[in-house]
């Protein structure tokens, strides 16, 4: 994300450079529109997210990272669902503002990662017995989706990583609609 954002600044900083040099426009034609507005509101964008029984953290554009309570003694062959409820926790004071959250694939680090099967859909319901194959959720401010985090340790897995630990990350990328 970081390196995404400088190369959009960069981009953006050589085309401002290029067009003072030269002194033109980017545009084909120009226009001015005289607005009655008195006044710009600006607000913090930000993504909720809780599992569980735990605090609610919010992603922003400033720290990318929350981390969620875990799954204990996960068994070999065990299947677990973790609940992760994401919204819309934007403090636009007026208006409509919508986003799309979108989950992508979740990615096992660790000992364990080799041994774990991971999937997360978003649940149909206002819990985790049923899900759709979606992984996007359009969402009014203060609204929230509910994703279902399935993990399952392979039946195969060896004894010797018995109390071995694994992370899983989900990553999440959000648009203003």
């Amino acid at each position: 994300m970081k390196r995404m954002l400088k190369m959009a600044g960069l981009v953006l900083a050589a085309t401002v450079l290029g067009l003072l040099t030269v002194q033109g426009t980017l545009a084909l034609w120009n226009t001015t529109e005289h607005s009655a507005a008195q006044g710009l509101t600006t607000a913090e964008f930000a993504v909720s997210v809780k599992s569980g029984e735990g605090t609610t953290q919010y992603l922003t554009e400033v720290d990318g990272v929350v981390t969620l309570a875990g799954q204990n003694n996960l068994l070999p062959g065990e299947t677990r669902t973790t609940a992760i409820r994401l919204g819309n926790a934007t403090e636009a004071g007026s208006g409509t503002f919508r986003t799309r959250i979108t989950v992508g694939t979740p990615v096992a680090s660790g000992a364990l990662k080799n041994h774990l099967t991971l999937s997360i859909a978003k649940a149909s319901g206002g819990d985790c017995s049923r899900t759709t194959q979606d992984s996007t959720a359009d969402l009014a401010q203060e609204q929230s989706a509910l994703f279902c985090l399935r993990t399952t340790l392979s039946a195969t897995a060896p004894a010797s990583l018995s109390g071995s630990k694994g992370t899983v990350s989900v990553p999440l990328s959000s648009a203003q609609l």
